[in-house]
């Protein structure tokens, strides 16, 4: 389905045109999308809690996943490393997550919330919820089963590229 322009009427391209249209082309719908729901999340994490989109995720894969390297940061939240390093300073400095040596290897360090890291984290969690019904509100439960079987495919297909 694409996206409506403003107050514009778009011409159809011809069938055998190989041209993209990109406001039809699912990629793009795919960006703009997730750009929209991570700037309401953004929105409600920064003005709410003083923390930023990274920091966030990590919070997050934290609260299920910890103690953590920084590499399996990097993999489970599709940062590079050193936006990774940069909130994860971020969240150290606000007594949000420990950062220790890893014992086993001086080079690694192992990651794990505060109990104010928990707090917040879970402070979070129901807020973003929010956000994320107010987006499903406009699909039905039916659409909505669809929509996440096509969303767990293309994010496992994404996955292994």
């Amino acid at each position: 389905m694409p996206m409506d322009a403003p107050n514009e009427t778009l011409a159809e391209p011809e069938p055998d045109n190989e041209d993209i249209r990109l406001d039809a082309f699912m990629p793009f719908q795919l960006a703009v999308v997730a750009n929209r729901v991570s700037q309401a999340i953004a929105r409600l994490i920064e003005t709410g809690f003083n923390l930023h989109i990274p920091e966030w995720r990590i919070l997050a894969t934290l609260n299920y996943h910890a103690p953590v390297s920084s590499q399996f940061l990097v993999q489970h939240t599709a940062m590079d490393p050193a936006r990774v390093s940069r909130a994860q300073t971020r969240l150290s400095d606000l007594g949000l997550i420990s950062v220790t040596q890893d014992p086993a290897d001086k080079r690694k360090v192992i990651i794990t919330l505060t109990e104010k890291g928990t707090q917040i984290t879970q402070a979070i969690a129901p807020e973003a919820r929010l956000v994320e019904e107010r987006m499903m509100a406009h699909i039905s439960p039916q659409e909505r089963v669809v929509f996440e079987q096509v969303l767990s495919k293309l994010f496992q297909a994404t996955t292994s590229e």
